[in-house]
């Protein structure tokens, strides 16, 4: 600035969009004499503070270990490495950033809890005091469906008794049904089958149903279907299917022998 008459003089900074992230410092008297020059030097500290959050699931019940990282709001990857830091949730589910500098953030969540669904969304957050508080983050369980049905009909049937084993054979989950669709608590990711151990009076065991869980999914149905016993396109069992095959097997002996004698019989004619 030129042209100040000598004398002294008080240099404060104005607080505006640029300085508002910054610590205002207090204003310096300067003493301006003729012919030299006045140098005033400001150093300004980022404004900083702190981000608090807190995790649950729909109850409201605190989530712990779930992994969330800040990142720069024009961020467009979201990995543990790229993060600017990263903070997991604690028994109540708390978790927080400190020492943020004054702007706009976002949140990801990195690692959710098996069993829940992720989120698919940032969280914005704006840093503009010295402690902002986020409002309660939900997960929600994924949830998994089984469907037991008249393969015929459709209808939902009462009385099967069923597993739901995991890669290694071992049972996660058994029920017998009660006529309605049997919902769960969503499995860790994985490969998973569904096992019939009895079926309800007057149906056939059906073969095991495989399916496979995701981090990504929301809600999976898995429909198990069985054959009445007395249906027309039901393969029978017992004696009935026996009792056929040798019928069938008896006429065509039966034809056989009627040929031969036949061929005899034309033979002495013949003689």
């Amino acid at each position: 600035m030129e042209g100040l008459a000598p004398g002294e003089y008080t240099v404060t900074e104005i607080t505006d969009k640029v300085t508002a992230r910054y610590e205002i410092q207090e204003g310096q008297t300067v003493t301006v004499t003729a012919g030299d020059l006045a140098e005033v030097k400001f150093h300004n500290k980022l404004l900083r503070g702190q981000i608090v959050g807190r995790k649950t699931d729909t109850e409201g019940n605190p989530l712990e270990g779930v992994l969330f990282g800040l990142f720069p709001k024009d961020a467009k990857e979201f990995t543990k490495d790229k993060a600017i830091a990263t903070a997991k949730t604690d028994k109540a589910g708390k978790f927080e950033f400190k020492d943020v500098p004054y702007g706009d953030w976002q949140i990801v969540e990195l690692e959710p809890l098996p069993g829940y669904v992720p989120l698919s969304d940032s969280i914005k957050a704006t840093v503009d005091s010295n402690t902002v508080t986020l409002e309660d983050i939900q997960n929600t369980k994924a949830k998994i469906v089984i469907s037991k049905v008249d393969s015929v009909t459709g209808k939902e049937l009462a009385g099967a008794k069923l597993e739901i084993r995991d890669k290694d054979g071992k049972v996660v989950e058994s029920w017998t049904t009660d006529g309605k669709p049997h919902t769960m608590d969503r499995l860790p990711a994985g490969e998973y089958v569904l096992h019939e151990v009895s079926a309800p009076n007057g149906y056939l065991i059906a073969e095991d149903v495989k399916f496979t869980v995701k981090d990504t999914d929301k809600a999976i149905t898995v429909v198990m279907k069985d054959r009445p016993k007395d249906h027309p396109g039901t393969p029978n069992t017992g004696d009935i299917g026996w009792r056929l095959a040798l019928t069938v097997f008896g006429v065509s002996l039966g034809g056989v022998v009627i040929s031969l004698i036949l061929s005899r019989k034309k033979k002495k004619e013949q003689d």
